[in-house]
C-alpha cells in the first residue's frame, strides 16, 4: 500500500468534513441529509474517478449520470421515504457499477450470473485490505515521531506525561483532604472542566479515522483493472422437451385468461375499499412476478432451443402483455379514484417500468442478433429510479390529488396528505387557505386544520443547519 502525503491529507480532510457534515444524522436521521450528502459523493466520486484510468465520460456516461442525479437529489428536494431507499441504492449502485468500469474490455462481457458475481466479489475487496490500511496508516503516524535525533526525546516526553498523571492525582487528593477550601476549589474547577468536556468529540473523531480506514482500504483494493474468464457455458435444451413445457405452460395461461376476461377491463372499482385494494395489489403483483417470469424465460430459452420453442416464447410474452395492461388500467382507475400517495405513485411507476420491460422483450424476441436482455434491464432500472429522484414527487402527488378530490365521484381523501414534507408547503399556502378559489368546499375548520399542520411543520423542520437544507426547504420554509 503506498500513497502521496498530499493523496493522505485529501483522504484525511475529505473524511474531517464528511463527519462533521453528518454528525447531526445521528439525531434527526434522514433530514440531516441535503447539500452535505450530494457533496459527500460528489468529492467521492472525484476520488474514485482519479484512482480508475479506466473511467471516461464519453463512454462511462451512461451510469455515471444517473448515480450523480441520485446525488444531486438530496439537493433539490425533501422526499423523506425516497431519501431512505436512496441510502441503500447509491452507494450499492456505485460500487457496482464502479466494479464494471474496470473491468477490461467490458462492453464485450455479456450481462449474466458470472459477471454480476465477479462485480459483486469486486465490491467487497475493499474489506479484504482493512488490516493494510490499518498497518499502514500506523506506520505512517510512527514515521512522525522517528525523525532523526528526536526519537529518543519524544519517548521520553510521552513516558514522562504517562508517569505524570497517576503522580499528579494523588497529590492533589492529598492536598484536598490537608485543606477543605483546596478541596471545594479543586471540586469546583473539574466540574466545570467536565461539564465543558463535549465527549461527543471522541465519537467524530473515531468515525473519522474509521472513514479514512476505509477509503485507503477501498482506493487501494481497486486501483487496478481486472478481467474475468467467462466460461463458455452453453445451455443444451431439448425442443421437444422445451416445446412440451412452455406450450403447456402458455394454454394454462391462456385459459386463465378465458376465465379473466371480464375482469380484464373493469369499468368501475368496487364502493369497498378493501375490496378495491385486494383487486388492485393483486393485479399489481400478477403484473411484477409476470415480469420476472418473462424475463426468466426469455433468459433461458432466448437463442438456446429451435424455432419451435422461441415461437412458443414470443406468443407466451405477447399474451402476457394482456394481463400487464390489465394491471396497468387497474391501477390508473384506481389513482383516479382514491388519489395518488407515496405506494400509490412508485406502484404506478413501476408498471410503466415493467410495460417497458415487456416491450423490450417482444421486440428483442424478433431480433436475429443476441440482445443482452440482464444488462438492458439494469441500466433502464438505474436511470428509472435517478429520474424518480429528481422529480418532485410529493407536488407530484399533492396536486393531483386535489385536482381529482374536485371531481363529484372522487374518492380522494386530503387529509392523507398531511403525511407528506416540506416540498408540499407552498402549495398548501395556496390551495388550502380562506381565499382558496381551487378548493371551494373546504370548511373553516378543514382550513384551519390545514393552517396547524404548516405551522407545525414549519417548527419541527424548517429551523436547521444550511448545509442540511435542500433547495426546495429554502424555497418553501418562510424566513
Amino acid at each position: 500500500m503506498n500513497f502521496s502525503s498530499k493523496k493522505i491529507l485529501t483522504i484525511i480532510t475529505f473524511a474531517t468534513l464528511a463527519v462533521l457534515g453528518h454528525w447531526n444524522f445521528w439525531s434527526h436521521g434522514i433530514y440531516a441529509l441535503g447539500f452535505n450528502t450530494t457533496l459527500f459523493w460528489l468529492c467521492l466520486g472525484f476520488l474514485l474517478w482519479d484512482n480508475n484510468p479506466l473511467l471516461h465520460l464519453k463512454k462511462d456516461w451512461v451510469w455515471i449520470t444517473p448515480l450523480f442525479l441520485i446525488a444531486l437529489s438530496f439537493s433539490l428536494f425533501e422526499n423523506p421515504w425516497l431519501k431512505i431507499i436512496s441510502c441503500f441504492v447509491l452507494p450499492t449502485a456505485t460500487s457496482i457499477f464502479y466494479a464494471y468500469s474496470q473491468l477490461i474490455n467490458a462492453k464485450q462481457h455479456f450481462w449474466g450470473f458470472s459477471l454480476l458475481e465477479s462485480t459483486i466479489k469486486r465490491s467487497f475487496l475493499p474489506a479484504q485490505h482493512i488490516i493494510s490500511a490499518l498497518s499502514f496508516s500506523q506506520n505512517r503516524f510512527s514515521s512522525l515521531f522517528r525523525q532523526q535525533g528526536n526519537h529518543d526525546i519524544n519517548k521520553r516526553i510521552f513516558y514522562g506525561i504517562v508517569l505524570l498523571i497517576p503522580i499528579a492525582t494523588l497529590v492533589l487528593v492529598l492536598l484536598g483532604s490537608a485543606d477543605r477550601n483546596f478541596a471545594q476549589l479543586l471540586d469546583t474547577v473539574l466540574t466545570q472542566f467536565f461539564n465543558s468536556l463535549d465527549l461527543s468529540i471522541f465519537g467524530k473523531v473515531f468515525c473519522i479515522f474509521a472513514l479514512s480506514i476505509l477509503l485507503l482500504a477501498a482506493l487501494h483494493a481497486l486501483k487496478d483493472p481486472y478481467e474475468i474468464t467467462e466460461s463458455k457455458l452453453k445451455i443444451a435444451l431439448d425442443d421437444i422437451i422445451v416445446g412440451i413445457v412452455m406450450g403447456g405452460i402458455l394454454t394454462i395461461y391462456l385459459i386463465f385468461l378465458w376465465l379473466q376476461i371480464d375482469y380484464l377491463v373493469l369499468d368501475t372499482l368496487p364502493e369497498n375499499f378493501r375490496q378495491t385494494e385486494r383487486i388492485v395489489k393483486s393485479g399489481f403483483w400478477q403484473l411484477f412476478f409476470l415480469s420476472i417470469l418473462n424475463t426468466a424465460l426469455f433468459l433461458t430459452v432466448y437463442k438456446n432451443t429451435g424455432t419451435v420453442a422461441q415461437l412458443i416464447l414470443r406468443v407466451f410474452i405477447s399474451a402476457s402483455g394482456l394481463l400487464l395492461l390489465s394491471a396497468a388500467w387497474r391501477m390508473g382507475m384506481y389513482v383516479y379514484w382514491y388519489g395518488f400517495s407515496y405506494e400509490k405513485f412508485f406502484a404506478s411507476y413501476t408498471t410503466v417500468f415493467a410495460l417497458g420491460v415487456f416491450i423490450y422483450l417482444v421486440l428483442a424476441s424478433f431480433s436475429k442478433q443476441r440482445k443482452d436482455v440482464f444488462r438492458y434491464i439494469a441500466f433502464a432500472a438505474l436511470w428509472t429510479y435517478a429520474i424518480a429522484t429528481v422529480m418532485p414527487v410529493e407536488r407530484i402527488i399533492f396536486n393531483s390529488n386535489v385536482q381529482l378530490s374536485q371531481l363529484t365521484s372522487s374518492r380522494v381523501n386530503l387529509n392523507e396528505l398531511k403525511e407528506l414534507s416540506v416540498d408540499i408547503l407552498g402549495d398548501v399556502r395556496t390551495h388550502f387557505s380562506f381565499k382558496s378559489v381551487v378548493i371551494n368546499d373546504l370548511t373553516k375548520t378543514q382550513t384551519r386544520s390545514w393552517n396547524v399542520w404548516v405551522d407545525r411543520i414549519e417548527r419541527k423542520r424548517c429551523d436547521r443547519s444550511w448545509h442540511e437544507t435542500n433547495i426546495s426547504l429554502a424555497l418553501q420554509c418562510r424566513p
